[in-house]
């Protein structure tokens, strides 16, 4: 874990069968703002060994109040309205924290 990160969030989409290459395009975009904003130590897109089409967001927080202001922030939310309907369903998201 990067210095000071205190909050891992990993997001996991399942896009609509044909839409696996345009999520993974929009979330890579979603990674791109998390990387720039305020508080993040980085966001990467995963394909899942475990789950051939699940597309997997892991990024890094300095803290709980960091990743809550991103993921409200009116960019992010326009952002996650853009790919909705490519998804299965809603994703699912795990937060891991430090012990």
């Amino acid at each position: 874990m990067a210095k000071g990160a205190s909050r891992i969030v990993l997001s996991r989409y399942h896009p609509l069968p044909g839409h696996r290459e345009e999520l993974l395009a929009a979330i890579a975009k979603l990674a791109g703002l998390a990387t720039a904003g305020a508080g993040c130590y980085g966001a990467r897109v995963f394909r899942s060994d475990q789950e051939r089409d699940a597309v997997v967001a892991i990024s890094r927080w300095g803290s709980e109040g960091a990743w809550e202001s991103f993921a409200r922030s009116p960019a992010v939310i326009e952002e996650r309205g853009r790919f909705a309907h490519l998804l299965t369903r809603p994703a699912a998201e795990e937060r891991f924290l430090p012990v």
